[in-house]
């Protein structure tokens, strides 16, 4: 959320600052089998990202 990419540290030199949104998983509900379940797809989504990010940064 818009807070905590506040909260992101400043990196001398780095010119891109990316912000990407995902679910909280502190934050989210159900059995342990389903919480799991929800970290398995935002870790999935992140590792995503990263890639498409790494392919499109190794381009330029």
């Amino acid at each position: 959320d818009e807070a905590n990419a506040e909260r992101c540290p400043i990196f001398p030199g780095v010119l891109e600052k990316i912000r990407w949104s995902f679910p909280d998983p502190s934050k989210l509900g159900g059995t342990k089998e389903e919480k799991l379940q929800q970290i398995r797809i935002i870790r999935d989504a992140i590792k995503e990202k990263v890639e498409d990010w790494c392919l499109i940064s190794c381009k330029q």
